[in-house]
């Protein structure tokens, strides 16, 4: 029997698409991570090298250009409007290298940035020529086994003060908490009764460590994120009803009889209610973005330069607009809101036959954005862009109108069968 038997071709593109989502999911939540972060020792500062989030993107460019020279799969990418306006952006963003400040963190952050933009390039490709079912899938199922897992770690390891996991930030930490109960709630949408409860659990989980991290912006855009996805789910209003009552009492059950509970509590009340109602403080973001709307006011069309704010600032923005309006002047910032919109259009036109869940992360991961992390951060925001982006097929038809075809997560891998 010959070898190529047991690799079908059809059997290695399936297993492939599956590969891409777990790797897009990960680069999405690596960050700048490495081992020196649980280890503890001394490792050269950037050095890119030893974080697995280059490794990650050359395993997916190998994944995808394999698949992408087999006949005819080229000539099957379909570009969005959003994912010409966001290549457009991030290829101002390097080009502005040439006006940047002469620094070494700034082709530090070239480094990153073009690691994004070819983490973004490889999922558009990637979106065409494999199974979108199958990405998806292993995407949302990626999302929520490694959030379970930093869960896990985090209540494990946690000393009593704000929460995180491995070495990692309680703001980040927050943020991906808010994706792991998205997620859940995502694969749950190809099943019913149980499953959906049991993503309810997850996402009363999600909200418990997100309080617990204290952070405020992670608070903020999950709650947004759940707002739109009460508002887009196809549930009966009863049945809405019955999950907001029944979540909340679970919810308030946890908070007052158990030991996570009433840490939650104590951070809360120290972190929100205190820090920011009692003495109005908000760490130091308002200086920043006064300095960035003086320097966007200096240099208004091309900016500064990629690292423009952080080379005349104590720190970067904490805000993707900004950062983006500095360093890349009005000209920058319309490509930006050319790219929001135009997904923002489709997904609208859609939404009906759009998951729910995919557009509450994708707020989620803008509005935390607007608050914490600098442009590679902001991957999360880019990269669900590019994932949740409808797929629209021109078709020749009496009205000349899109049709849109959207395949549905494969409950079989949801599963694990």
């Amino acid at each position: 029997m010959r070898l190529t038997s047991y690799f079908h071709p059809k059997l290695l593109a399936m297993t492939a698409g599956s590969m891409i989502g777990v790797l897009t999911a990960l680069v999405l939540l690596g960050g700048r991570w490495d081992l020196s972060r649980i280890a503890g020792s001394e490792v050269e500062e950037g050095n890119m090298l030893l974080q697995p989030r280059l490794w990650l993107v050359i395993a997916l460019l190998l994944l995808v250009v394999v698949q992408a020279i087999r006949p005819g799969k080229l000539a099957r990418v379909r570009l969005a409007g959003s994912d010409l306006w966001l290549l457009a952006l991030f290829s101002l963003l390097l080009v502005s290298l040439n006006w940047a400040p002469d620094q070494p963190e700034t082709y530090t952050k070239g480094l990153e940035v073009a690691l994004e933009a070819t983490a973004i390039l490889l999922l558009v490709v990637s979106r065409s020529i494999f199974e979108r079912s199958r990405v998806e899938t292993a995407f949302w199922t990626t999302l929520l086994v490694t959030g379970l897992l930093l869960a896990f770690f985090a209540i494990t390891s946690n000393t009593g003060d704000r929460i995180g996991a491995l070495g990692g930030g309680p703001i980040t930490f927050g943020r991906n908490m808010g994706l792991m109960g998205l997620a859940a709630w995502r694969l749950a949408e190809v099943r019913n009764g149980v499953y959906r409860w049991w993503a309810g659990g997850v996402m009363v989980l999600a909200l418990l460590l997100i309080l617990m991290s204290g952070s405020r912006g992670a608070l903020l855009s999950f709650c947004l994120g759940c707002l739109l996805l009460l508002f887009l789910s196809r549930l009966p209003v009863w049945q809405k009803a019955t999950a907001i009552v029944s979540l909340a009492s679970l919810l308030g059950v946890v908070l007052t009889t158990t030991n996570l509970g009433h840490k939650a509590t104590e951070v809360f009340d120290r972190r929100i209610v205190e820090v920011t109602f009692h003495r109005q403080d908000v760490s130091g973001r308002d200086d920043l973005w006064c300095t960035a709307e003086q320097l966007a006011i200096e240099k208004p069309w091309f900016g500064w330069g990629l690292n423009g704010f952080a080379a005349n600032s104590w720190h970067y923005p904490h805000n993707l607009i900004l950062e983006v309006l500095v360093e890349t002047g009005g000209i920058g910032l319309t490509l930006l809101a050319l790219a929001s919109a135009s997904f923002s259009w489709r997904f609208w036109t859609y939404r009906r036959q759009m998951p729910a869940a995919t557009a509450a992360a994708v707020l989620l991961a803008f509005t935390s954005a607007q608050t914490s992390g600098d442009l590679y951060d902001s991957r999360c925001f880019f990269l669900l862009l590019v994932m949740a982006t409808p797929s629209i097929v021109v078709r020749e038809v009496a009205c000349r109108r899109p049709v849109l075809i959207v395949q549905p997560l494969s409950p079989s891998i949801v599963a694990g069968s």
